[in-house]
């Protein structure tokens, strides 16, 4: 939101005193500042997540999950709910 403030201003006020060419710039600039606070999240929710997805496919090839049931244990709340809760923390 702040970005888009700040071209606006930038493309209203730079061509007055001939300082075209840094309203193009100064966008770039600032997208960038922006969206790059938003790339190392991706990242480690994107490694989180793999990880996860590799943990339950070697369950389910280890059939750990018919364990889980032969035990009467509830699969959902054992596998699941941790890995989600501790991720959105």
């Amino acid at each position: 939101m702040v970005g888009i403030l700040i071209i606006t201003q930038a493309e209203t006020q730079l061509p007055k005193p001939g300082a075209r060419g840094f309203g193009r710039i100064m966008s770039v600039v600032t997208v960038i500042r922006e969206l790059g606070l938003l790339l190392p999240a991706f990242m480690v929710v994107s490694c989180s997540m793999t990880a996860i997805a590799t943990e339950l496919g070697d369950m389910s090839v280890a059939r750990d999950g018919v364990a889980f049931r032969l035990m009467e244990i509830q699969v959902g709340r054992f596998i699941s709910m941790p890995r989600i809760t501790g991720c959105t923390r």
